[in-house]
């Protein structure tokens, strides 16, 4: 089961909610919209379930370490 993203969940990902209101009001009224903006919301939700049983990796971590690495070497 699905359901669609309002535009208070999209606020902060990519632009601010008066940026992203348009579109979601577009796409209320437009039924090949919101079909393909249920489907990438499906594809977030599968995706977010996947990822709940990984370990997080800290990637400044990870590079500071290998710039350390590097600067060791020389």
């Amino acid at each position: 089961m699905s359901r669609i993203i309002t535009d208070t969940d999209r606020v902060g990902m990519h632009a601010s909610s008066r940026d992203v209101r348009p579109g979601w009001a577009h796409a209320a009224a437009c039924l090949d919209c919101r079909l393909l903006l249920s489907g990438d919301d499906e594809v977030r939700r599968r995706l977010a379930l996947l990822r709940l049983g990984e370990p997080r990796i800290n990637v400044v971590d990870q590079v500071m370490e290998q710039i350390s690495q590097q600067h060791l070497l020389g």
